[in-house]
């Protein structure tokens, strides 16, 4: 009964915005299906108008362009070749430098941070947009079941939506799409959002930030909690500290990344530093197996503070390789020019 109802609601109005765009087409002869709201909000009426607007989505987008610019920017391919569906490490011939320097460049340009476990869920462009423009939301989670809604209802895909999307000239919805989408919004929240409220829902991250507020307003005052009475904490005497314990077969100086790399394979490789480049390979050049990697993997990991998955480790092939994956995971530590 409360899903008729709401979409008698949804229909009710789109038949009076239809009646006043009938109104107002005969008062001035204008024969346009378009819709102004009070916002200066121009939804549209016609189907094929919609259709077509639809089909150029993507060409409005801001974050997948600039995803397309950092791309070209490593890979010698043409924007053309860069596509939602596109499979990141397959169809567009990344090695695992090329990838690494491409997630790097992502997180300079929008200002977030991919952790490694999120990196592996990447598989394609959109993975990589959709990911994006979650973590730009104020809302991250809303605004990931607000895309849930949008593929469901209105049968647009996630990675076509960016954070500031305006759901009409960008996402090409008509007044029905529109009033569709607010009665799902309502069911998936249990909350009413009155018609002069819908005036100021223009873009994705409008109604992400409103869903937020009337969730908050749903929720009872909580009471600060009491704390009981605390006894005085007993202090004890600080205990001598020992010195930290150091490794001697590793190199003392944190700060040089190159240098102590070189200086730690050559201990373990016996291969003097002055031949070591960063074009040099640990398998073939430097004939290390897998005990031999999973040990200098632990020395990295135990010297630089970090963590190194077994399949990240497997694509680090050169000496540059690993230089340049510390220098992105490590903090505190300074970079080298070579991506700059």
């Amino acid at each position: 009964m409360k899903r008729k109802i709401r979409t008698a609601r949804a229909y009710a109005m789109a038949l009076a915005l239809a009646a006043t765009i009938s109104m107002t087409s005969c008062q001035t002869q204008d024969y346009s299906t378009d819709l102004t709201l009070n916002n200066g909000q121009e939804y549209i009426q016609d189907n094929s108008r919609v259709k077509a607007t639809r089909s150029n989505i993507t060409a409005t987008r801001t974050v997948f362009k600039k995803v397309q610019a950092i791309i070209c920017d490593h890979v010698n391919i043409s924007p053309g070749q860069i596509q939602l569906g596109s499979i990141i490490r397959n169809d567009l011939g990344f090695d695992s430098l090329d990838f690494i320097e491409i997630i790097m460049s992502v997180e300079e340009e929008f200002g977030i941070s991919i952790p490694d476990e999120a990196i592996d869920s990447l598989i394609t462009i959109e993975d990589l947009v959709v990911f994006i423009n979650t973590n730009l939301s104020s809302h991250p989670a809303i605004f990931t079941k607000l895309l849930l809604i949008l593929e469901e209802q209105i049968n647009i895909s996630k990675g076509q939506v960016d954070t500031y999307s305006n759901l009409n000239t960008d996402l090409g919805m008509d007044s029905l799409d529109f009033f569709e989408l607010i009665i799902a919004v309502e069911e998936e929240y249990d909350i009413q959002i009155p018609d002069e409220d819908l005036k100021n829902i223009v873009t994705a991250e409008n109604l992400v930030v409103y869903i937020a507020a009337q969730i908050e307003q749903q929720q009872p005052p909580v009471d600060p909690p009491v704390d009981p009475p605390v006894d005085p904490p007993i202090i004890d005497p600080v205990p001598p500290v020992d010195p930290p314990i150091t490794d001697p077969d590793l190199p003392a100086d944190p700060t040089d990344i190159e240098n102590w790399l070189k200086e730690t394979l050559s201990m373990k490789t016996g291969t003097p530093t002055f031949m070591l480049t960063r074009s040099t390979r640990l398998i073939d050049d430097l004939e290390m197996d897998e005990v031999d990697i999973l040990d200098f993997k632990l020395a990295v990991e135990s010297h630089f503070g970090i963590l190194i998955f077994d399949d990240r480790a497997a694509m680090l092939l050169t000496i540059g390789d690993w230089i340049t994956y510390i220098e992105s995971r490590a903090p505190g530590r300074p970079l080298s020019t070579v991506l700059q």
